[in-house]
Formats: structure tokens, sequence, C-alpha cells
């Protein structure tokens, strides 16, 4: 074999792989770029904890706290039951198998960025980098 054919040899393979490389990566990509033509937004992080566990989640902006303990009880194993009521909203009855207790004047009381909430998670939209607090204590 002479070099001018070793040369025609070699960029045959090179334009060759390229063009299985770009094939591969480009089919990659696809996948993950959103086809309803509208663009994915960023998820945002936030904090679940509940007595002494804490739950790192990313959710959806525009997320309640209903959205995102529905989310942790998806991917985790956090546990919540509660009622809708139609004005009220959403109201949690049982988390992890303690379930409230009005005999005894204990309820899950929850609390946003150390702060006793004052809506329910039905209602409450979560912000980035919130720290939801879940505590089982007397009601005041």
């Amino acid at each position: 074999m002479n070099k001018g054919t070793l040369f025609v040899l070699f960029f045959i393979v090179l334009f060759g792989g390229g063009v299985a490389f770009t094939a591969l990566v480009g089919d990659r990509t696809e996948s993950i770029v959103p086809t309803s033509g509208t663009t994915a937004q960023a998820l945002i992080p936030i904090s679940l904890e509940v007595e002494e566990v804490t739950y790192e989640l990313h959710v959806e902006p525009g997320s309640s706290v209903h959205d995102a303990m529905a989310k942790a009880q998806e991917t985790s194993d956090l546990n919540f039951t509660g009622r809708q009521f139609a004005e009220l909203g959403f109201f949690v009855e049982e988390i992890n198998g303690v379930k409230q207790n009005p005999r005894a004047g204990k309820y899950w009381i929850y609390y946003i960025n150390g702060r006793k909430a004052e809506v329910g998670i039905s209602v409450y939209i979560v912000q980035e980098n919130d720290i939801i607090s879940w505590k089982y204590e007397d009601e005041e």
C-alpha cells in the first residue's frame, strides 16, 4: 500500500467514527429535551423535616407543601394521610404511623423556616431552600 491509499483510509475511518459518535451523542441529547414545546423549569431545593428525619427534595416551582410531601411519599419512606376540606384545604392527620390525638390535644403542626404556618399545606407555595418542619405537639 502506498502513502496515498493509507491517507484516504485514515480519513474514511476518521470521518466514519465522527458520524457514529455524533449519532450516538445526538440520540442521548434528544431524550432529555422536552418534547412538548415548552421549556423545562429548574427544580427548586427544599428540606422537609419530620421529627428527627430530614428529606431533601427538589420540586417544581409553584409546588405546595402538600405537593412536596406527596413527592417525598413517592420517593422515600415518608407516609402521611389526611383529609381535604372544601374551604380550608388539606389537613394532615397522620405521619409515619403517628396519628393526631384530639383527646390528648396532640396534632401534627408544621413550620416554615422555623415559624408556625398560618395556612394549610395545600395553600402554601414552597420557596427555594425552604425548611418545612413537622412537629407532633399540643395545639396552642
